[in-house]
């Protein structure tokens, strides 16, 4: 392939690539989290306890608490 030719390829992300079983972590503990407390007792904060990860590890994943515990349900996520 010359430096005309497209690439079939898509397009690679800058930076490092997201960890998968990381983002499965997470939400497996925000599923956990959701089942001991229910929705006002979860917490980013606990969530990144329970994950042993930084609040701003879920927060680039995840604009906001809710939108972590609408993915962790068992609905969106039936293998965590």
């Amino acid at each position: 392939m010359t430096a005309t030719e497209p690439s079939s390829e898509p397009p690679r992300r800058r930076g490092r690539p997201r960890n998968e079983g990381l983002r499965r972590t997470i939400l497996r503990a925000a599923a956990e989290l959701l089942e001991e407390r229910g929705v006002d007792g979860v917490t980013i904060e606990a969530i990144a306890e329970r994950a042993a990860v930084g609040k701003q590890t879920i927060y680039r994943r995840w604009a906001s608490r809710a939108a972590v515990l609408v993915f962790s349900g068992p609905a969106q996520n039936p293998l965590i």
